[in-house]
């Protein structure tokens, strides 16, 4: 069972009833953080700075994650790393994952 973490901008109810956030990744246990990327974000590097600008992050539960807790989530889970053959054997192919700078695996597809 995973947890997927989503930050919105603005950081206000309205705006996550309207849907408005972006998906960050997914904390699943036993594997590595899976994160989420688009055109402007490519690496943990890039979303670090983007998460110290503000708003706010929380978890596909409603519940409101500091930007420390989803640090040490992303920089302490340990286990296997999502492969192009687990990516592949989802319901719907997903767009062509890479690896940052850093190690973590990227797709820019929402994780079903």
């Amino acid at each position: 069972m995973g947890t997927k973490y989503y930050w919105n901008a603005v950081g206000s109810s309205e705006a996550l009833a309207a849907g408005s956030s972006i998906e960050i990744g997914e904390s699943c246990w036993g594997w590595k953080f899976l994160f989420h990327g688009t055109g402007e974000i490519r690496s943990w590097q890039e979303w670090k700075k983007l998460l110290q600008r503000g708003g706010i992050i929380y978890d596909q539960y409603k519940r409101v994650v500091s930007s420390r807790e989803l640090c040490e989530v992303v920089e302490t889970e340990r286990g296997r790393d999502y492969t192009e053959f687990c990516l592949t054997r989802l319901p719907r192919p997903v767009s062509r994952p890479w690896h940052d700078e850093d190690g973590f695996l990227f797709t820019e597809d929402n994780m079903p």
